[in-house]
């Protein structure tokens, strides 16, 4: 990695979400970095989202969701003993959401209704 890599990494990192949820409890942290081109005719980025999951310090598990334009992060919950996060991503005509479960055995994500 070159310096000037290093420093696009370090700038284009944003914390989303930062919460606990889950039984046992799981910090859930979602983060984006800068992507690539979404190829609309705005002069937009997609982001990487990864969601990194810190069970008592004891177990550490990060997963890489596919790149998104304008991900937001709506709401970290607990449905049945696992972190539910919620997202919604696009543009504001054609905003779409998503319902992510951070399940032990790894992530699901579906589409999810506007919350």
């Amino acid at each position: 990695m070159t310096a000037a890599d290093f420093v696009r990494l370090v700038n284009s990192v944003q914390v989303l979400a930062d919460k606990s949820a889950g039984v046992p409890r799981v910090q859930v942290r979602v983060i984006s970095v800068w992507g690539s081109s979404a190829r609309l005719d705005c002069d937009c980025l997609t982001s990487r989202l990864y969601i990194g999951l810190n069970e008592d310090g004891q177990t550490l598990r990060a997963y890489r969701l596919p790149e998104l334009l304008d991900p937001k992060v709506d709401s970290i919950t607990t449905e049945s003993n696992d972190p539910v996060i919620y997202v919604s991503y696009g543009l504001p005509a054609s905003l779409r959401h998503a319902r992510v479960v951070a399940a032990r055995s790894g992530v699901r994500v579906a589409p999810a209704s506007a919350r």
